[in-house]
C-alpha cells in the first residue's frame, strides 16, 4: 500500500501533476477503510516528460487496484440481492394489481351476461305468456306448446344453475345462495315448470349422474321448495 503522496513533478514549465493520497480516511465508512483521492491540476514547474507521464498512470493504476481489493465484495454481493428482492417484489405486486384488475373486469362482465340473460329469459316467457300461463295452470297444451313450455322452463334452470357455479367459483357464496332461492321462488310460483324440473333432474340423475356442483344446486332447490311447501302450508 501507499502511505504517502505520489507526486509527478518536473522542474519546467506549466505541467499537469498527478496527487494521490492513500492517507484519507472516509467516515461515512463503518470500518474506516482508507480511500484514494485523486487530484489533477497543474503547477508552474516546467513540461512533463514522456518517461515521467508513464511513471504517473502507473501509479494511477497501482493505486486503483490497491483500492479495489479493499472493497467489501460481501456487501456488493448483498446490495446485488436486495436489489434482486426489490425488483421480484415489485413484478408481483404488478402482476397482482393486473390479475385482481383482470378479476374485476371479469366479475363485471358475468354480471352484465347474467342480466342479459335475465331479460332474455323474460322476454321469452313474455312472447309465450299465453302458452306458460295455460301450462301453470294444468290446462291441455298442444304438443308444440308442450316442446315451448319444456324449453322455457330448461333456458330458466339452466341459467340458474350457470349463475350459482360462476358465484361460487368467485367466492361469493351469499350470491350464489340468492340465486338459489330465487330460482326456488320461481319453482314455487309456477307449478307445472316446477313438475317439469323434477322430471328433468330425475332422468339427469338416473342415466347420466351430475357433477357435484349440480348435485348440490339440485338439493339446495328441493330443500328451499320444501321449507317454501312447509311456509305455505302454516
Amino acid at each position: 500500500m501507499l502511505e504517502h503522496s505520489a507526486h509527478c513533478r518536473h522542474s519546467r514549465r506549466n505541467r499537469p501533476i498527478l496527487l494521490i493520497d492513500r492517507a484519507w480516511r472516509s467516515p461515512s465508512r463503518e470500518i474506516g477503510s482508507s480511500q484514494p483521492s485523486l487530484y489533477i491540476g497543474y503547477e508552474p514547474c516546467g513540461v512533463a516528460s514522456d518517461e515521467e507521464l508513464a511513471v504517473c498512470v502507473d501509479l494511477v493504476a497501482l493505486q486503483w487496484r490497491s483500492w479495489r481489493s479493499d472493497l467489501n465484495l460481501t456487501n456488493w454481493r448483498e446490495l446485488v440481492e436486495l436489489l434482486a428482492i426489490v425488483a421480484i417484489v415489485a413484478s408481483l405486486v404488478f402482476v397482482g394489481m393486473e390479475l385482481r384488475q383482470s378479476r374485476a373486469i371479469s366479475i363485471s362482465e358475468g354480471n352484465l351476461a347474467n342480466a342479459e340473460i335475465q331479460i332474455e329469459r323474460n322476454n321469452a316467457i313474455n312472447d309465450h305468456s299465453i302458452i306458460w300461463t295455460r301450462g301453470n295452470s294444468s290446462e291441455p297444451l298442444a304438443d308444440n306448446e308442450v316442446v315451448i313450455f319444456h324449453n322455457l322452463v330448461r333456458n330458466a334452470a339452466i341459467h340458474g344453475f350457470m349463475e350459482y357455479a360462476r358465484l361460487h367459483q368467485l367466492d361469493f357464496d351469499e350470491a350464489a345462495v340468492s340465486v338459489t332461492a330465487q330460482f326456488s321462488v320461481f319453482l314455487f310460483q309456477n307449478p307445472r315448470a316446477r313438475e317439469v324440473w323434477n322430471q328433468d333432474e330425475e332422468y339427469m340423475a338416473k342415466h347420466f349422474p351430475p357433477p357435484v356442483s349440480h348435485a348440490r344446486w339440485r338439493d339446495d332447490v328441493r330443500q328451499n321448495l320444501t321449507k317454501l311447501d312447509q311456509g305455505a302450508s302454516q
